[in-house]
């Protein structure tokens, strides 16, 4: 019976794991997709009829990050050095936030895996 606790306990982790991993993922990929536009960007500001992008981001369905790219109207607003330096901060701390979470995932399913080995009494 301990024994089958114990595969339950561990289950339950992998599950959980495979659901924080997966929401990660996506905030990491959503990250990266906002550093990859807002250095288009900033790279592209001086050109004459460039209309900068902007990532919008939303709860997907089932856990973690949708994004979507706009695009300005050309001839609009140019891009904003101040405002595209913050969006690569806030950028920059999401992925770190997130690939802190697929860490912890990792070192909670090594916990389990390295519990479920121990011999049961």
């Amino acid at each position: 019976m301990t024994q089958l606790r114990a595969a339950a306990g561990v289950r339950n982790v992998l599950d959980m794991k495979v659901t924080a991993t997966s929401a990660a993922l996506s905030g990491l990929n959503a990250a990266d997709t906002t550093l990859a536009v807002s250095a288009n960007n900033v790279a592209n500001a001086g050109g004459g009829a460039f209309a900068p992008s902007r990532v919008d981001a939303e709860a997907a369905e089932g856990g973690g990050v949708k994004v979507s790219i706009s695009q300005a109207a050309a001839g609009g607003v140019p891009a904003d050095y101040a405002q595209e330096l913050a969006t690569q901060s806030r950028a920059v701390a999401t992925y770190q936030a997130n690939l802190k979470t697929v860490q912890a995932a990792d070192e909670a399913q090594a916990s389990a895996l390295k519990l479920a080995q121990q011999p049961q009494s």
